[in-house]
C-alpha cells in the first residue's frame, strides 16, 4: 500500500512537470533574455536590411509617440530594438529558440491591440502569437508572446498569398486581411475579446469572394493594390487596379464583408493609357483632405498624375511636370510622408547629381498641383539618398512629422537622422553607438 501511494505521487508529479514544461514552450516560447544595451510604406526597409540574416519593421512597441526600428536577427534568435530617444542605442527586446530559426516566416507590426502601442504578429507554423512590449528603452523588461490562434485547419498560409494590415473595420485596431488564390476568398483577422473562452484572440472570418460575388476571376494575378482610407470613413480600403481593362477597382468592409465597386477607368475616362508599365505609384493623404489618395510619375513625358476618391470613382488631374529635373525615375529613391508637420503627406527625393554631392527636394501639394522646394544638400558630401545605405521612414523623434534614419557605417553603427521643420529645411542630427 505504502509503494503504491508513492508510485502515484511519482506519476502526479511526472504529469506536471510535462504539463509545466509544455504550457512553458507553449505561450512562452521567448525565454526572453535581456542584454545590456532598433508600417502599406511605414514598416518596411528602403534600403538593405540592417544586419546580415534579419527582416526589418518599423513602429513604436513601447507607446512613447516615436517610431522604432525593430528586427529579428535569425543568426542569433533574437528580437532587437533601435530607437533615438535619449541617448540612442541598440537593446535585445526578446530570445526566441523555442521558436527555431524564424527566418522565412511571417511576422508583421501593428496596432493590433488599441493600447496605444504597436505589436507583433507571428505566423509559426499555423500557429499565430501576439509579441507585446510593456517595457521602456534602457529597462530590462522583454516582449511577452501568448497563442492567439490556431491557422492549421486552413492549410499552409505562408505559401505566397499576399497580406495586408488595416482598420478595416474602423475600431481603431489594425487587422489582418488575406486573399486565397485557390478559392478567391477574402479572409479578415481580428484580434478580439473572445467571451466564451474569456480570453483575447486573434478571431478569422470570410469577408467575401470576388470571383463568386463579382465575377472578378483571380485577382492574384500580379496586378498591383493599395490599403489606405481613400472614402475618408475612417476605415482602411482595399484597391486594385486591373490592367486587363484599366479600371480600378474599390473594396470597402461593410460590417460583414467586403463589397466591391468599380472606381473609374484612366484609360476611357482620361486617355491615360495603360498606366501599369513600371511607372511609380505612391499612396497617401497629399491634400491634407483626410483621405488617401494615388499619386504617379509618367516617364514618358515628365508629369505627375493625381487620382482622389469623390464617392463613387477617382476622379484625375495633371499635378505638374518636373522635366526642370531631367529624368526622375533613374533609380533614385522617392519617399512619402508627412515631413513638414502639416497634417498632409508630401513626397521626397534625392537628387544625386546636384552640386556634385547630391541634394532632397520634397514636393507638396498646393491644390492639386505639387511645388517642389530644396530642402538641403547631402552631409558632407556622402550621398545619403542613395539606397545603398540603410535608410527607414518614420516618426523617430516623436515630433509629429516623419523623419529619415541612416545607418551608413554598419562597421561603427554611425547614425545620421534628418529632421525636416516648417520651413522645409532639413536638420541632421549625428551619433554613433
Amino acid at each position: 500500500m505504502v509503494h503504491l501511494r508513492k508510485k502515484k505521487s511519482f506519476t502526479f508529479f511526472l504529469w506536471s512537470l510535462i504539463f509545466t514544461f509544455i504550457l512553458t514552450a507553449t505561450y512562452f516560447p521567448g525565454n526572453s533574455v535581456q542584454a545590456a544595451s532598433y508600417p502599406n510604406d511605414k514598416g518596411a526597409n528602403m534600403g538593405a536590411s540592417p544586419k546580415i540574416g534579419s527582416d526589418t519593421l518599423i513602429g513604436d512597441l513601447d507607446g512613447n509617440g516615436k517610431d522604432e526600428i525593430i528586427y529579428y536577427d535569425s543568426a542569433t534568435l533574437k528580437w532587437m530594438v533601435e530607437s533615438t530617444e535619449n541617448s540612442p542605442h541598440i537593446q535585445q527586446i526578446s530570445y526566441t529558440p523555442n521558436f527555431g530559426n524564424l527566418n522565412g516566416k511571417q511576422y508583421w507590426v501593428g496596432n493590433f491591440t488599441g493600447y496605444g502601442r504597436d505589436a507583433i504578429f507571428l505566423n509559426w507554423n499555423s500557429r499565430w502569437y501576439i509579441g507585446t512590449w510593456y517595457g521602456q528603452l534602457g529597462s530590462g523588461n522583454n516582449i511577452s508572446w501568448k497563442s492567439i490562434s490556431d491557422t492549421s485547419w486552413m492549410g499552409n498560409l505562408n505559401d505566397g498569398r499576399p497580406f495586408w494590415i488595416g482598420d478595416y473595420n474602423g475600431d481603431k485596431k489594425d487587422d489582418i486581411l488575406f486573399y486565397s488564390p485557390t478559392d478567391r476568398n477574402w479572409t479578415m483577422g481580428t484580434y478580439k475579446y473572445d467571451e466564451d473562452l474569456m480570453m483575447y484572440r486573434l478571431s478569422w472570418s470570410t469577408v467575401g469572394n470576388t470571383q463568386t460575388d463579382y465575377g472578378y476571376g483571380q485577382v492574384y494575378d500580379g496586378r498591383p493594390f493599395w490599403t489606405g482610407d481613400f472614402n475618408g470613413d475612417k476605415k482602411d480600403d482595399i484597391l486594385f487596379y486591373y490592367p486587363g481593362n484599366c479600371n480600378w477597382h474599390l473594396g470597402t468592409f461593410n460590417g460583414t464583408k467586403f463589397t466591391w465597386i468599380t472606381a473609374g477607368n484612366t484609360q476611357t475616362d482620361y486617355g491615360y493609357g495603360q498606366v501599369y508599365d513600371g511607372r511609380p505609384f505612391w499612396k497617401g493623404d497629399f491634400n491634407g483632405d483626410g483621405k488617401d489618395d494615388i499619386l504617379f510619375y509618367y516617364p514618358g513625358n515628365g508629369n505627375w498624375h493625381f487620382g482622389t476618391f469623390n464617392g463613387t470613382k477617382f476622379t484625375w488631374n495633371t499635378a505638374g511636370n518636373t522635366n526642370g529635373f531631367g529624368q526622375v525615375y533613374d533609380g533614385r529613391p522617392f519617399w512619402t510622408g508627412d515631413f513638414n508637420g502639416y497634417g498632409g503627406d508630401d513626397i521626397l527625393f534625392h537628387f544625386p547629381a546636384d552640386r556634385g554631392d547630391g541634394s532632397f527636394w520634397i514636393g507638396v501639394f498646393n491644390g492639386n498641383q505639387l511645388s517642389w522646394t530644396l530642402t538641403g544638400y547631402d552631409y558632407h558630401g556622402r550621398q545619403f539618398g542613395m539606397t545603398y545605405y540603410n535608410n527607414w521612414r518614420g516618426d523617430f523623434n516623436g515630433d509629429g512629422s516623419d523623419d529619415l534614419l541612416y545607418d551608413f557605417d554598419t562597421i561603427r553603427d554611425y547614425h545620421l537622422l534628418f529632421t525636416f521643420n516648417q520651413n522645409i529645411k532639413t536638420s541632421f542630427g549625428y551619433y554613433y553607438q
